[in-house]
């Protein structure tokens, strides 16, 4: 049971830098009624330009370097890629869809946009089959999100689930709450930067700190009282500027929150290194928990159309941040509990987990500044 454990938590900690980029693996649609032509919708698309060149082939000179021009001469190919991929029915009649030219997006990672638009039937159930980038990684999560000036939907899909169906009927207030609850936890369960922070600083909880060298703690109770306060102040602080944030009370640089976010997975992996700071990690909890906040409402504010209560949104997602955080803890505490005990962990998985998150971290950093 505990070697299984061992591997299970090495697992974790030594997979490579490369899967846990930064929804590197995820990708946007967002269908909404067009305001002028009801019930035609426009819709956009948004994935990792990094995706769309393995799939598609964007590089065309081999110079490892992708420009504008080669985007606009592969867009073709584009087309017939993503129109292979995503289909759109209403009452069992297939819409038109039109494909407009793309676009780019830097404020995060460097994303491609396609804009199209969809001609459907007048009435009835949107069903939507999704399956673009599935083919260069089974892995690979889409969220859809559907809007009408009474409704807001979000789903998310993968391999092999990449069937949704959206109503668009008037949904009430609880509705729309659940909805950003679910979509809270959709988001935080592909926000890899924040997992791999939270993992940094819960990592040590069933060590201590004596005379600079890491020790075993003794009893399951320090470590969950140790865990509950890493938590809670991550999601104290995190929940205020995604408040702030939503009510448009503060709002900073994009580029800025998501490079600072990188740089915490730094820090809290290297303080792995130095155990006397062990017990300033609730400080870390505190003030890099108010920067992921602003990271967690980048993309609720993506999400919310308008026609919702914006305290409503916030409060449903952040929820649903929340209950996703506590699942996850559930599922390393007893991993962390059944290894923490053991010499290994202290000399083995615990540098190696410090190491590969700063590395992931330093790229991330790197990555994002440059953009």
């Amino acid at each position: 049971m505990i070697r299984t454990a061992f591997a299970v938590l090495c697992l974790l900690l030594m997979t490579s830098p490369g899967a846990w980029a930064h929804q590197s693996s995820t990708s946007f649609l967002h269908i909404q009624v067009a305001p002028a032509s009801p019930p035609d919708y426009t819709a956009q698309w948004r994935a990792s330009l990094i995706d769309v060149a393995l799939a598609i082939g964007l590089d065309q000179n081999g110079d490892n370097a992708i420009t504008w021009g080669e985007v606009l001469a592969r867009h073709p190919a584009i087309v017939a890629y993503l129109q292979s991929r995503m289909t759109f029915q209403r009452q069992g009649q297939a819409c038109r869809v039109t494909l407009d030219l793309p676009q780019l997006d830097g404020r995060q990672d460097i994303y491609l946009v396609q804009p199209m638009s969809l001609q459907c039937a007048s009435t009835g159930t949107l069903d939507v089959q999704y399956s673009p980038l599935f083919d260069i990684n089974t892995a690979h999560k889409g969220m859809i999100r559907f809007s009408t000036p009474q409704s807001h939907r979000i789903a998310l899909v993968n391999d092999p689930q990449t069937h949704v169906s959206f109503a668009g009927t008037p949904r009430s207030a609880w509705q729309v709450f659940g909805d950003f609850v679910h979509s809270g936890m959709a988001h935080i369960a592909i926000g890899y930067d924040h997992l791999l922070f939270l993992l940094a600083l819960l990592l040590p909880s069933v060590l201590h700190s004596h005379q600079g060298r890491w020790q075993v703690r003794r009893g399951f109770q320090p470590v969950l009282v140790d865990v509950l306060t890493i938590v809670t102040c991550f999601t104290l602080t995190h929940s205020l500027s995604l408040m702030a944030a939503s009510q448009h009370w503060l709002t900073p640089s994009p580029v800025l929150v998501e490079t600072v976010i990188a740089a915490s997975v730094v820090v809290a992996g290297g303080l792995l290194f130095f155990p006397t700071f062990h017990r300033y990690r609730w400080v870390l909890a505190l003030v890099f928990g108010f920067i992921h906040g602003f990271g967690f409402a980048g993309l609720l504010s993506e999400q919310s159309t308008g026609a919702e209560a914006l305290w409503l949104v916030a409060l449903g997602f952040n929820v649903g941040i929340e209950i996703g955080q506590i699942l996850i803890v559930l599922m390393v505490l007893p991993l962390l509990y059944l290894t923490g005990g053991h010499r290994w962990y202290r000399r083995y998985c615990l540098p190696t987990g410090a190491m590969v998150l700063m590395v992931t971290g330093a790229l991330w950093t790197l990555e994002r500044w440059a953009v």
